[in-house]
């Protein structure tokens, strides 16, 4: 892995990281804002609904009891109360289902039927104590449409019970004020008791209420009775979910909204692709910048190694460097040319050395191959560096008998056999069974041991034995 690479990684890191931070904390703190004021708003619009539903039914429940308190209903005939009730009916627009009188023996005069008794039906019993009462929707005994009705008691000359009026006001007029729009928004009436009146789930049973162990907002049905309004958050088959409730004024109803966490999130989700992209664009711009700044970097550091690896080559003529701008680099770009002048003139003057000497060098390998001649070797073999570097060995310009014959000698002084490589070859007068083109001492030594001999010295290395100068 490059340089480049490797610090624009570490760049990336280095800069993704508290920019991550930075987006994390500033998208929770957007969301938890926008999602309050999502919650905020929306309660808001609970809140309006119940109060519109609450205005509505106190103006309802004022017109039937001013019905109470008029002449007509206290001291009039049954002829005239219908009458009045029929007027009251056409008046209103019929607002009402139907409204009648029920004296205190419970018989009732009503506008959308006969005289019956009525004496047992719950909202009389309550009422004819001197209660105003409103029930919940209802089909009563009487009557094959659901409605509400608005009871009051009816007080004679000296305030006695005399009698109790009603009117009644079918579903279908307050489904308006109860239904919310909304795809995946379940909206319930129920009363101060948890019996739900309605809802807008239709897999769900009415008659259960919220307490029934099937009641998905069981959970938090004493949190919803016990308070005014508020908002609750509640697990339902996995999905989050908001619950809205809030009392209906001067009736025994309450409103719940139930809301998925999902839908008030969904504003924060803009604001998450915001901030990623801001994070995305400004790591993008981030690695522009650096690798256009490691660029330049990088170039002059292979500057640099083209020349050091020229010199490792043998080469120091190689190009100045560049030391502008004068930082780091330009500093090593100085001393690596202080190095390539230095390096130039120690190897002129050993050049100069060892083609002055008369003694013949040959400079080998780790593979014994020829490298190097200086002059007196080229005059004396009659071939250049260049016709013999990196192929040649010296059996090319030896007599291998003379060679055989010289380790035998050796092998009688030492008293052991000895296999020489030979690194001397001493020219006679007799004709040479080599290749050799010229006449005179010859040195063969390798680049490692080039600098250990002096000048008149010769070594011989045996191949498994020991040196022997």
């Amino acid at each position: 892995m490059s340089l480049r690479t490797k610090g624009l990684i570490l760049i990336v890191l280095i800069s993704f990281f508290p920019l991550l931070i930075a987006g994390v904390g500033n998208y929770s703190a957007v969301k938890d804002a926008m999602l309050k004021s999502e919650i905020e708003k929306t309660s808001s619009m609970q809140n309006k609904r119940a109060n519109e539903l609450a205005s509505w039914m106190a103006i309802r429940k004022a017109e039937v009891i001013v019905m109470s308190r008029t002449e007509v209903v206290r001291f009039g005939t049954d002829e005239e109360r219908l009458h009045y009730f029929g007027r009251e009916l056409v008046r209103g627009g019929f607002i009402y289902h139907s409204i009648g009188y029920i004296d205190e023996s419970g018989i009732s005069l009503r506008t959308d039927g006969i005289r019956r008794d009525m004496s047992m039906e719950s909202f009389f019993q309550e009422s004819i104590t001197g209660k105003v009462v409103i029930t919940d929707p209802f089909k009563p005994s009487f009557s094959d449409a659901t409605q509400s009705f608005i009871v009051v008691p009816v007080y004679g000359a000296t305030n006695e019970l005399k009698g109790v009026v009603y009117a009644s006001i079918v579903m279908a007029t307050l489904r308006p004020f109860i239904e919310f729009t909304g795809d995946q928004t379940i909206i319930r009436l129920f009363n101060d008791e948890g019996g739900i009146i309605y809802s807008s789930d239709n897999q769900e049973i009415i008659s259960k209420g919220l307490f029934h162990e099937k009641s998905s907002l069981s959970p938090i049905a004493e949190k919803m009775l016990g308070s005014y309004e508020g908002v609750s958050k509640i697990n339902i088959a996995g999905r989050a979910y908001a619950v809205f409730h809030t009392k209906v004024s001067e009736t025994p109803w309450r409103f719940a909204l139930q809301e998925p966490m999902s839908k008030l999130e969904e504003e924060v989700k803009p604001i998450f692709w915001r901030i990623f992209t801001t994070i995305a664009v400004s790591e993008v711009i981030i690695v522009i910048f650096f690798f256009l700044y490691f660029e330049r970097i990088v170039k002059r550091l292979e500057r640099i190694l083209g020349v050091t690896e020229q010199a490792a080559a043998g080469s120091f003529e190689a190009e100045h460097l560049e030391v502008e701008p004068y930082d780091e680099i330009g500093q090593l770009g100085h001393s690596v040319n202080g190095m390539m002048e230095h390096l130039q003139e120690m190897f002129d003057r050993l050049e100069a050395i060892i083609n002055q000497n008369q003694y013949a060098f040959i400079v080998l390998d780790d593979q014994y191959k020829v490298t190097y001649l200086n002059k007196t070797a080229e005059e004396m073999l009659g071939y250049k560096t260049s016709e013999l570097a990196g192929s040649a060995t010296p059996l090319l310009f030896m007599d291998l008998d003379e060679v055989r014959l010289e380790a035998e000698k050796l092998s009688e002084q030492l008293g052991r056999t000895v296999q020489p490589v030979v690194l001397k070859y001493s020219r006679s007068s007799a004709a040479p069974a080599s290749p050799m083109r010229g006449n005179g001492p010859l040195f063969i030594k390798t680049e490692q041991e080039f600098q250990r001999c002096t000048a008149r010295m010769v070594c011989v290395t045996a191949m498994g034995g020991s040196l022997v100068l």
